[in-house]
């Protein structure tokens, strides 16, 4: 796989949905999303962002086991970073705990 200049992967809830704002934005600056399962299923979408296959990263309710990896990552990295996570308050929902918000990583 070549690396996508610019493709930001999701692995699941659609930016264009849950962050309507920075989706028109970034795909105005040149950018598109894609869902994981569109592009593979042999890997994850964070490993797409690290391996450099992809431009960058979109998620949204992240988990603080590992729904932050790519945020960590982004900013080591000193890649661009638009978030609206909350990080004073840790929700609970159906499938634990998650921070409210979204954020996109882009690397390229």
């Amino acid at each position: 796989m070549q690396f996508l200049d610019s493709l930001n992967v999701y692995t699941f809830r659609d930016p264009k949905e849950f962050a309507p704002d920075i989706f028109e934005k970034l795909t105005s600056d040149g950018y598109n999303f894609k869902c994981l399962g569109d592009i593979t299923n042999d890997s994850g979408s964070t490993t797409l962002l690290f391996l450099k296959q992809s431009a960058g990263y979109f998620t949204v309710n992240p988990n603080p086991h590992d729904g932050l990896g790519a945020l960590h990552y982004a900013q080591k990295m000193n890649f661009k970073i638009y978030s609206t996570l909350d990080f004073s308050k840790l929700d609970y929902g159906d499938h634990g705990p998650h921070f409210r918000g979204w954020y996109v990583v882009l690397g390229k």
